[in-house]
């Protein structure tokens, strides 16, 4: 995990923002029938544009159930994507037209476990210590990660007194009174990101065509990997080396590419980038500490490799350029939201950038230090703040 004090507990809470009266966003609300094409048109474009969704190929969606935000308004669908009797994954579409018209999706189930049983039992218990009587139940969807039971209560006079609410990842009781709507953020005004309104713009073009009849065409408008990057995970008893993993896994890539001065033992390699960037068991590594720690360990080998942060807007764009040019990225997240089909916000995590993929929504492939079997991919801008750095031989 990376340094990052002021954002440390941007990874903690909802993401949320009060209203703005000049807000230009839509809020127009989108229904249940128009979520349901809406997923599958996601659906189909995933199965054909990612490699690590063809068995959703002849899928279809089926509905879930809807979550609200805090004030009560629909603020997304779950939807089921099933073959053959089989569930093979979720999709969860925007309620409003403010947010993006894919929120999340993946395989596996979009909730842990029996979230929503112990939810009850939580609130259960919580009814009967106190003394109030549980009611009607609603479900809370805040952004990724943040998902919620909330139960409205009432005293022995039947008056309704309030809301008891239950993280549905801690399963833990939380209070959300000063949270306010949920608005998952839009592309920064220096990102070349697709913009919420031409998201839905592809989206309303498609489901027009498909109204009439006509073909449809794919959104995913292309993807493209740098292969034989390798998939490390941080070496044992070495905490918080996620920074030193990813320049691992970058430097391993070109040791394959003729750099043969490298060691060709993984955890090697990274613990000589962790002692060159001093990275810490407990802060991890400071952002700036980076690029020199790269250029360090090149030059031990022999090397001259430039490792360049992009200090300015972290474009789309650029990603693509440094792929097509094959060269993987290491990229330093604050405050992320999770991977297309996680359950763990990376909050501040370094990873190595190895593709991307585009159309309706726009995602970056990474080698992330946690999963040595396949590579992830992460919506583009699903993140408070970055620190690229290209690393140049």
């Amino acid at each position: 995990m990376l340094l990052a004090l002021l954002l440390a507990a941007m990874a903690m809470v909802p993401m949320v923002s009060a209203d703005n009266p000049n807000d230009q966003r839509d809020k127009t609300p989108v229904t249940l029938d128009y979520a349901t094409k809406v997923a599958q048109l996601h659906l189909n474009d995933v199965a054909a544009g990612l490699p690590q969704f063809t068995e959703w190929t002849g899928a279809s969606v089926e509905y879930d159930m809807t979550f609200y935000n805090t004030t009560g308004d629909i603020s997304a669908y779950s939807f089921s994507v099933t073959k053959d009797g089989k569930k093979l994954g979720f999709i969860l579409v925007s309620g409003i037209k403010e947010n993006y018209p894919i929120l999340e999706f993946g395989k596996g189930e979009l909730l842990p476990g029996n979230a929503k049983e112990t939810a009850k039992l939580i609130a259960e218990k919580d009814a009967e210590k106190n003394s109030y009587n549980l009611n009607s139940v609603k479900y809370l969807y805040l952004g990724s990660t943040f998902y919620y039971a909330q139960y409205s209560v009432t005293d022995s006079l039947k008056k309704v007194n309030g809301y008891v609410t239950i993280d549905l990842y801690n399963e833990v009781i939380v209070d959300l009174k000063n949270n306010d709507v949920a608005v998952l953020p839009e592309a920064d005004s220096g990102s070349d990101a697709i913009s919420v309104k031409d998201a839905w713009a592809i989206i309303d073009k498609k489901i027009g065509l498909l109204d009439t009849g006509a073909a449809v065409p794919e959104s995913i408008l292309g993807t493209d990997t740098i292969y034989w990057v390798p998939l490390y995970d941080q070496p044992s008893g070495y905490p918080n080396s996620c920074a030193p993993t990813a320049s691992g896994m970058v430097l391993s890539y070109w040791r394959s590419e003729g750099y043969t001065n490298f060691p060709s033992n993984g955890d090697t390699l990274i613990l000589e980038l962790y002692s060159a960037m001093g990275t810490d068991p407990v802060l991890g590594t400071f952002d700036s500490n980076i690029e020199p720690g790269i250029e360090s360990v090149s030059q031990d080998h022999g090397y001259t490799i430039n490792a360049v942060p992009d200090t300015g807007s972290f474009l789309f764009s650029e990603v693509k350029s440094e792929v097509t040019a094959d060269r993987p990225i290491h990229l330093a997240m604050h405050g992320a939201g999770t991977a297309i089909g996680g359950s763990t916000a990376y909050g501040n995590h370094s990873v190595a950038v190895v593709g991307w993929a585009d159309g309706s929504f726009n995602a970056l492939e990474i080698n992330d230090g946690w999963s040595t079997a396949e590579s992830r991919y992460i919506t583009f801008n699903n993140w408070a703040s970055t620190y690229p750095v290209y690393v140049r031989p």
